[in-house]
């Protein structure tokens, strides 16, 4: 009887330490997704900057150009 308990308390440690394996893997990946992502993120904000400047200079454009238009009508 004892020895049952024994293989018992083995079959659950074992189980136990798979999980421990299982759950450091799925928190590796998450760390290395997360790298992945906040790369990303990095990139596309500076592309949303860029494209933001982009849209200053065309307004800034349109106003001198709408000011030029509008002292030559006069």
């Amino acid at each position: 009887m004892k020895q049952n308990h024994v293989k018992q308390w083995e079959v659950i440690n074992q189980d136990y330490d798979d999980e421990e394996e299982d759950l450091s893997t799925v928190l590796e990946d998450l760390m290395h997704k997360n790298k992945v992502l906040e790369v990303k993120n990095k990139d596309i904000s500076k592309v949303i900057q860029h494209e933001r400047e982009v849209c200053l200079n065309i307004k800034v454009e349109m106003k001198m150009l709408q000011t030029e238009v509008k002292y030559m009508v006069v």
